[in-house]
């Protein structure tokens, strides 16, 4: 890999609220990055943090809100890990293990650390939240650690096989 330009990492933000319970929902980060540039993206870490209500939404058995980074919108299934065009997802759902339980901790925000980092190259990446079976929409914020570093046209190539063209 050629010369590392930034050596700290840099910080993205988004919120992505769900404009209905059950449905999909983008929200896109655009990365600086313009294709054939020759330019990748480290990612270094990404937060997940559902904020408080989405939480108190999974109660049941069949409730499930997933998160998911990746470089497309079009995603319709969030938990296939078949994809190669999702960089990293997050499921949380409830067990029934035979007993109640009224109350559970839940350690927030979500950390995702890659090591080594996950490299992309692609113009915008996309923060996506759905869900199932929960009463209302849920609100996700999202947190991405990266950093920039320069591709060989190799790499590139190989980096544009591996997520643009699929």
């Amino acid at each position: 890999m050629a010369v590392i330009r930034d050596k700290y990492a840099n910080i993205a933000a988004l919120q992505v609220v769900q404009v209905s319970a059950n449905v999909e929902q983008f929200g896109q980060i655009l990365t600086g990055i313009s294709l054939g540039e020759g330019r990748g993206m480290l990612i270094d870490s990404i937060e997940y943090r559902p904020a408080a209500g989405a939480l108190q939404l999974v109660v049941g058995v069949a409730d499930e809100l997933l998160m998911i980074i990746s470089n497309r919108d079009d995603i319709t299934n969030f938990g296939d890990v078949s994809q190669r065009s999702i960089i990293d997802q997050v499921s949380i759902s409830t067990n029934n293990f035979g007993t109640a339980v009224g109350m559970a901790q839940a350690r927030l925000p979500i950390i995702h650390q890659f090591f080594p980092p996950r490299i992309i190259a692609t113009p915008r990446i996309f923060c996506g939240v759905d869900s199932v079976s929960l009463a209302s929409p849920a609100t996700v914020y999202f947190r991405i650690s990266f950093r920039y570093v320069k591709l060989s046209a190799q790499e590139y190539i190989e980096l544009a096989e591996a997520f643009v063209l699929t």
